[in-house]
Parts: C-alpha cells; sequence; structure tokens
C-alpha cells in the first residue's frame, strides 16, 4: 500500500461534493426497522432482501458459480471492496483519501494475515477467497500469485502494502512463527493510524483518539489470549504489546497489566470477566478463542459507533460511513449464519450492532 506523501498536520476543508455523494451511498444502507423484520426472515428471505438492494449486482455475477452462503459471504467482500475503491475515487482531496486509505489498510492487512496463513496451511485458493476483501493491492488474482511465489518476496511485498518492518516481517515468515507474523502486521496497522492522529491534530475529546485507545486495548487482548492459548512464557507475551504514544485510561492500563501477569489463559479469562470488558466473555464461550477474538472486534465497532453520534468528528459523514458499512456487513453475517445455525433469537439480540 502506497503511504501518503503528505507531511505535517492534515487540514480538512470543505469537501461538498464528496460529502454529498457519501451521503446518498448511505442513504443505501440497511436501516434498524429492516433489521429487525430480517431478524424474522429465513435464509432465502434474507437472500432476496439483498438481491433487490445494494448487493444485487455481486449476487447476480456470482450465481452462476455460488449459491446459499458461500455467494453471500463472496457478494459482501466484493461490495465491501467496490465500496472503499469508489470512496477513494470520490475522495479528491488528499487529505480525505489518506483518512480512507487508513481505514481500508486494515483490511489490506487482513488479507496478508489470511494468505499467509494460506501458506502455512496448505489451503486452496478457492479456501482462501471467502477470507479476502479484494481491495487493490490485494485482489483474487494477486493472492493467487502470492500464495505462489517464494515466501521472503511475499513478506517483502506484504511490507510494502502495510508498513510494516521489512526485516522483521521476512524473518517471521521464514521462522514460520504465526504470532510473530500477527504482531508485526497488527503493529504496522496500528502505527499507520497513530500517525494519521498526529497528523489529523486531534483534540483530547476527540472521539478518534478514545477510538485509537479502544483499538489498541483490543489488539493488546487478542495477542495476549492468543499466546497464552498456546502456553507462551510471560517474558514472551510481554514483546508483542501494542504501545502507542497516548496515556491509557485506568480501565485499559490496569486490564493490560493483570493480563501480563496471568499465569494461564483461564487466568485471563477470570480478568477480563472482572473488567470493564466484561460483556467480552459470556457463558460457554471461555475457550473458544475464534468467538472471543470476534466479541473483541464487536466491542471495537459498537465503541465507534456510539462515539460518533455522541461526538461527531470533523469528517464524520466519511468516517461515519464508512463505520456504518463494516456494522452492515457483520449484521448481515449474523443474521445468515443464525438462522442457517438455528441459533436462538436471544443470541442475535445481543450481537446485532445498531446505532442508538
Amino acid at each position: 500500500m502506497k503511504h501518503s506523501s503528505l507531511s505535517g498536520k492534515l487540514s480538512f476543508g470543505s469537501y461538498p461534493y464528496t460529502i454529498t455523494r457519501v451521503k446518498v451511498m448511505q442513504s443505501f444502507l440497511i436501516k434498524p426497522d429492516d433489521y429487525y423484520r430480517m431478524k424474522k426472515m429465513g435464509t432465502n428471505e434474507i437472500v432476496r432482501v439483498l438481491e433487490e438492494g445494494e448487493y444485487k449486482k455481486e449476487i447476480d455475477a456470482l450465481s452462476n458459480d455460488y449459491q446459499g452462503l458461500e455467494l453471500i459471504e463472496l457478494a459482501l467482500n466484493e461490495n465491501l471492496a467496490k465500496t472503499m475503491n469508489k470512496l477513494l475515487k470520490i475522495a479528491i482531496a488528499p487529505p480525505v483519501q489518506q483518512v480512507i486509505r487508513s481505514y481500508a489498510n486494515k483490511w489490506i492487512v487482513n488479507n496478508c494475515k489470511a494468505i499467509i496463513r494460506a501458506r502455512f496451511n496448505q489451503s486452496s485458493l478457492q479456501d482462501l477467497q471467502y477470507a479476502i476483501i479484494p481491495i487493490v493491492p490485494i485482489t483474487y488474482q494477486d493472492a493467487e500469485v502470492f500464495l505462489r511465489e517464494p515466501l521472503e518476496d511475499m513478506a517483502l511485498r506484504f511490507a510494502s502494502f502495510t508498513g510494516a518492518d521489512r526485516s522483521e516481517l521476512q524473518a517471521a515468515v521464514r521462522d514460520g512463527n504465526g504470532s510473530h507474523i500477527e504482531y508485526v502486521l497488527d503493529r504496522a496497522y496500528f502505527n499507520n493510524m497513530i500517525k494519521l492522529r498526529l497528523q489529523l491534530n486531534l483534540k483530547p475529546t476527540d472521539p478518534l483518539r478514545e477510538f485509537l485507545r479502544n483499538l489498541t486495548t483490543a489488539l493488546n487482548i487478542k495477542n495476549i489470549l492468543r499466546l497464552q492459548a498456546v502456553g507462551t512464557d510471560q517474558e514472551t507475551i510481554r514483546k508483542f504489546v501494542l504501545r502507542g504514544r497516548h496515556r491509557y485510561g485506568n480501565p485499559q492500563r490496569n486490564l493490560l497489566a493483570n493480563l501480563l501477569h496471568a499465569r494461564d489463559f483461564s487466568e485471563c479469562i477470570s480478568i477480563i470477566k472482572a473488567s470493564p470488558f466484561h460483556t467480552l466473555v459470556t457463558e460457554g464461550m471461555e475457550k473458544n478463542l475464534t468467538v472471543l477474538e470476534d466479541r473483541l472486534e464487536q466491542f471495537l465497532l459498537q465503541q465507534a459507533s456510539s462515539l460518533l453520534h455522541r461526538k461527531p468528528l470533523s469528517i464524520s459523514p466519511i468516517f461515519g460511513y464508512l463505520l456504518q458499512k463494516e456494522i452492515e456487513l457483520r449484521n448481515i453475517r449474523l443474521l445468515l449464519h443464525a438462522r442457517n445455525l438455528g441459533l436462538p433469537e436471544e443470541f442475535v439480540d445481543q450481537n446485532l450492532l445498531i446505532a442508538s
């Protein structure tokens, strides 16, 4: 991913064309009332609703080769990629483009992780495509190339896309150290967001600052839990903690300190349960790391949405739309998978993200 050549602070002016286009795109998002209706629908009915709306083009293009949940998963991924590319096209002003690129970097980092996991697990391209959001510079065609080229060449490319440390990423890939690879990529994403915060010259009360604190907390919890789950010692775990230039609030600082002193995975879960982040852990999911990581992502989106409504950003129409689009995709997946697995409506109610 090419990083902006802008130096110093980013100043935002008035962008009537971009804001107007974004507000039009925002009007096509699924409304809260629609979610409540979709909760009562079967899988086929939900698919029909999507096909009649903003996802029609992607569903129609893929329907000859895929069906059911596979079809929708790919359609959602392609729609998100199309949305990001469209925003970059209509956002003519460099400061706005930089905000969008910083947001898109999340999926580019996740694409890199997915490809590396696929290589280590010897997964097929067909399996990999469900985990890819085909945003340039990592489309499906690019992913196929990255699956086959030498590991160190792939690592160099990923470092250039994400801003990750080249030597460290190459060494981690060469050693096959999955936790180290993910940490290097997460740190690159985190550092890019910190650079953006500094360039935006945010006030202490700006919600983006709090979003970044929550982001750091979520990434650190995820890294610590993942390492504890495989029995990593405390000294090694400390090396994988992300540290920003901002000060943590007491809840974040205390939670991190306690987690770093935990003896094992179970103690980590107990610490989280006794913290302000206790909603991350629900009964029966304590040992399911994938579900816990998903709850962390849900927590981050929920907090960001709440902050945005409480204190709108100076660039709120753009950031707000990106956030709402991501929440929409998450909600659609939740509704479809809950219906397909026969999960109770209470589960959907607990996990559906609807802005108040």
